[in-house]
């Protein structure tokens, strides 16, 4: 299931413990892991979910399946399932805390209306989103042709003809430096964590709480262009994710995470920022990651394996060349999501008024 009632993506295998939920066209699913991601899906067809999606069902005689969806994929429900969530890193809510939610039902030809206008605005934001998602592919379709992988030395494409020598291979603790700076002074006291899709963002608006220690003293300490490793896999991001700060000038994160700033004479920020939200450096970090080498959610890369990873670098012009272009699509994907986000707020302020 996609976060943001983005829908859902058809698995391609079944759970690990070979179980399933069945649900029919029109129940509606909320996930139970993380609930503050808002997973909720309104079933366009027959099919099986896993046993960590709670699925519901309307009773036709009260309520219609569009109005009950736009009763869970509201704020207002979110924000009463966390408030009864248990666990801190994976919550996952209260099905009996769930069943509780107080709702208040008009007549099923109230409920038509209503649903009717939120579905158009549910499809224009459908709409947006497949154009942002069209523009995420052509970003990466680029990037596959004028970047490298580790151990080549020439790219498919190259942008312009004046660039035409082979790419020197470096190896990543040869063009940065790992940081190593503590917050000793509580020089920050903004706490950061990875979300695979927000980057480094603040740990309280990702959790809806706080769950770092009250010391903050032995975190690093970020400034802004920065970037972390984060070895938990999850998702699309079976390798981990690396990440650039930002959003904020500064901010400290876990010594759990191995962070690094660039030689800006030798590697380009915004270089690095693309060629590691590819798949490029995928394959070595794989060769690098034995068989069986995943501890509760972890991948065992060392700190060592991790500098030693080998990026082929073009010449700093060649790779501000190639940064712009990349950055020229970034925009314009930031611009349709800025205007995602006002469809976003304009569903959820007919949500606010039009629910009790």
């Amino acid at each position: 299931m996609l976060a943001d009632f983005g829908g859902i993506r058809v698995a391609n295998r079944i759970s690990e413990t070979g179980t399933s939920t069945s649900f029919i066209k029109g129940d509606i699913l909320v996930s139970n892991i993380r609930p503050y991601l808002n997973k909720i899906w309104c079933a366009t067809f027959d099919g099986g979910c896993s046993p960590d999606v709670f699925v519901y069902r309307a009773k036709k005689e009260l309520v219609t399946s569009p109005f009950l969806y736009n009763i869970l994929a509201n704020n207002a429900f979110i924000t009463y399932v966390m408030n009864g969530a248990k666990g801190v890193k994976m919550p996952r809510g209260d099905k009996e805390q769930m069943m509780k939610y107080p709702c208040s039902i008009p007549t099923l030809q109230e409920q038509d209306k209503i649903s009717s206008l939120l579905q158009f605005i549910d499809e224009r934001i459908a709409t947006q989103r497949r154009l942002i998602e069209d523009l995420e592919k052509l970003k990466s379709s680029i990037i596959e042709k004028i970047y490298c992988s580790p151990m080549e030395n020439y790219p498919r494409l190259r942008i312009s003809q004046k660039y035409a020598e082979n790419w020197p291979i470096y190896e990543l603790g040869n063009i940065c430096t790992r940081i190593t700076t503590k917050n000793i002074n509580n020089e920050a006291n903004q706490v950061l964590t990875i979300a695979a899709q927000y980057g480094l963002i603040d740990q309280c608006l990702f959790f809806n709480k706080v769950v770092a220690s009250e010391n903050l003293s032995n975190y690093y300490l970020l400034k802004k262009g920065d970037f972390a490793y984060n070895k938990s896999y999850s998702g699309d991001y079976i390798w981990g994710a690396v990440k650039r700060l930002d959003k904020y000038e500064s901010g400290v994160l876990s010594p759990l995470y191995i962070c690094f700033r660039p030689n800006n004479e030798l590697a380009d920020s915004d270089y690095l920022l693309f060629y590691f939200e590819s798949r490029k450096w995928h394959k070595e970090i794989s060769e690098i990651v034995v068989e069986g080498a995943r501890n509760h959610g972890l991948l065992n890369i060392s700190v060592k394996d991790f500098f030693n990873m080998h990026i082929p670098l073009p010449s700093i012009d060649e790779q501000r060349e190639l940064s712009t272009m990349i950055r020229t699509i970034q925009l314009k994907i930031e611009h349709d999501k800025t205007i995602l986000q006002r469809y976003e707020q304009q569903r959820s302020y007919f949500l606010k008024e039009m629910f009790i």
